[in-house]
């Protein structure tokens, strides 16, 4: 028989499935919200400390534990940040501009779908140089197709600067 170390943290996730506590995956998760990596390593030892005693933590508790010291430590934004990394948004530039064949119709259509993701963290864009050749009708990667892509991508930027979230483009 195998024994197990004393000194594993089970997590246990929303499905029940549990897993050894990660003290560098929580690491840096903390710093690509923050970017203090002292600070994020201090977090995740105390938070493993605390997870010690109880021997099994759930995700959600690691993910409270760690907004509560991001403000005990005044970091109120960066807690908000934490709080929301794992909500991400994908839209399909391509698909868009499958279903309107002019540009107008296809900004009304990106306009739209922006809004409906507006409690995302996150927004991922894909597909735009499959989009800007169907919006423009185009075989080769030209200056208009260019030019269009950078209209395309300034209107995102103005558009999500209003609903306050982070493109990935």
């Amino acid at each position: 028989m195998i024994q197990l170390r004393e000194d594993i943290v089970w997590v246990r996730a929303a499905d029940d499935t549990r897993t050894p506590f990660d003290g560098s995956r929580l690491t840096a998760s903390i710093q690509r919200a923050i970017g203090d990596q002292l600070l994020a390593e201090s977090i995740s030892t105390a938070i493993y400390r605390y997870a010690c005693d109880a021997e099994m933590i759930t995700a959600t508790e690691i993910a409270e534990l760690t907004c509560a010291a991001l403000m005990l430590f005044g970091l109120a934004d960066c807690a908000e940040a934490y709080r929301k990394r794992d909500r991400f948004a994908e839209i399909r530039l391509d698909q868009l501009a499958g279903s309107e064949t002019f540009e107008l119709g296809f900004y009304r259509q990106l306009d739209r779908e922006l809004r409906s993701v507006a409690e995302a963290a996150q927004l991922n864009l894909t597909g735009l140089r499959a989009c800007v050749m169907r919006l423009r009708g185009a075989r080769r990667w030209g200056e208009s197709c260019r030019a269009l892509a950078d209209e395309i991508i300034s209107f995102v930027r103005g558009r999500v600067q209003k609903i306050s979230v982070a493109v990935a483009d």
